[in-house]
């Protein structure tokens, strides 16, 4: 690849405003000389204007790998600019020591980063022009700048000055190489964004993998989003999250008796699994519900671990939702009613309000549900009744659960008891899932 070439950089006075300016010019033939001409440009006075927009030699065959860069690509802000002008400065007389080594790591890491049809361009001994017509033009900075960080941190310990090596290409010919600064803090947001959306992506595969619990099955866990009508108003609350889990060989569904007796950890693994899934979800609705209704077990949020884990993904549902998250805890029929109340008590204060989920077969007693802070009582309708048992075994847990929550959510109640939905209502319940 042709070399020799220098991007100086500078800083003129357009209009009253100051704008960068990169130019790519001849640097006398060798590499090495780019530093001698770097230190040249620095000394010299501001250019102004008009010397801002010159054309500077390209050094002999650059022109020629400049032409394959689509124009298009150039105006769509496709083509940037990397620029190592900090790590020059910084390594100062060890430069041309090292120069070859930075060379070397550089096209290393870009090799590695990018992908499909993105191709890159040296310009000098410290300037690249790095195309990637498959990515949006910010997306691509952002790439750019995880790159130029992954450098100086490793020849210099530090990222601080790592936004001042991304520019984007304007224009490119047998005169050289332009390319304006691009705002950094738009750059920066756009860099948060992405690690979020990595860390997202991270977490929602391994939440999709299976995984070995404790007696050495392997588990895989799923999660899907059901609708929550509030009765009276027959109108769509939001959605709550129905998490299964199942042998990965066999796919035979684990009961929740058997969850229930697993290791913490592992409790604490499904408990995080199905939210990371059922939040992917909601963050792919046309529009945000206007609330989700989260399960978390008592086992994680009587732990202090397992309490922070939940906490941090609940604070990150927030923001899918319009109104607010509902935390729904179960396991709850053996708690001691101090912990469950020192429970509820930390979640009541990130959560719209706070739910128990009891078994279908209570125990005889939830004595120890009352004013520990629940504002409802949800319960799963076993499957296979006739109309008449389901409404004999509804009336006796709504009549028990009233002693406790003003509130009472019926989850996969029979088809038969959509229409009218009132006939839900009639027995005391205020919420309801329909079983499909």
């Amino acid at each position: 690849m042709p070399r020799g070439m220098v991007v100086p950089t500078w800083r003129a006075a357009v209009g009253g405003r100051a704008t960068d300016g990169r130019l790519a010019g001849l640097g006398g033939g060798q590499m090495g000389s780019a530093t001698a001409a770097r230190k040249a440009a620095a000394t010299q006075a501001e250019p102004s204007a008009e010397a801002a927009g010159a054309q500077r030699v390209l050094a002999p065959g650059v022109s020629e790998s400049l032409a394959a860069f689509d124009a298009r690509l150039l105006a769509d802000g496709q083509i940037t600019l990397i620029s190592l002008d900090v790590l020059v400065e910084q390594m100062g007389p060890r430069w041309p020591m090292r120069r070859l080594q930075v060379e070397k790591h550089v096209e290393r890491l870009l090799a590695r980063e990018l992908t499909g049809a993105a191709t890159f361009l040296k310009v000098s001994d410290a300037d690249y022009l790095v195309c990637q017509p498959d990515v949006a033009r910010l997306s691509g900075q952002v790439a750019c700048l995880r790159l130029v960080r992954e450098v100086l941190d490793h020849f210099l310990g530090t990222t601080v000055r790592a936004v001042e090596g991304v520019f984007e290409a304007t224009a490119l010919g047998a005169g050289g190489v332009e390319a304006r600064a691009i705002s950094v803090a738009d750059l920066l947001a756009a860099e948060a964004a992405e690690k979020v959306e990595r860390q997202r992506a991270a977490d929602l595969e391994r939440a999709t993998s299976p995984f070995a619990v404790s007696d050495g099955t392997s588990v895989l866990v799923s999660c899907t989003l059901e609708s929550v009508v509030e009765l009276r108003a027959n109108s769509v609350i939001g959605y709550r999250l129905c998490r299964r889990v199942s042998v990965a060989k066999t796919g035979e569904v684990l009961p929740p008796s058997q969850i229930a007796g697993l290791a913490g950890v592992d409790i604490l693994r499904i408990d995080l699994a199905t939210m990371v899934q059922g939040l992917s979800k909601v963050r792919a609705l046309a529009t945000p519900p206007p609330s989700l209704i989260v399960p978390v077990s008592y086992a994680c949020l009587s732990s202090q671990r397992g309490r922070t884990e939940i906490v941090d993904v609940i604070q990150e549902a927030q923001g899918c939702v319009r109104h607010g998250v509902i935390v729904e805890i179960f396991d709850v029929e053996g708690a001691p009613q101090a912990s469950l109340q020192e429970v509820v008590a930390s979640i009541r204060p990130i959560a719209l309000f706070v739910a128990a989920r009891l078994a279908p077969s209570p125990p005889i007693s939830i004595r120890h549900l009352r004013g520990v802070g629940l504002r409802a009582l949800a319960f799963e309708c076993p499957p296979a009744q006739s109309d008449g048992e389901f409404i004999g075994w509804a009336q006796a847990r709504i009549r028990m659960a009233k002693h406790v929550a003003s509130a009472v959510l019926l989850y996969g109640a029979p088809a038969s008891f959509a229409t009218p939905p009132g006939r839900l209502s009639e027995l005391g319940a205020t919420h309801a899932s329909l079983r499909a």
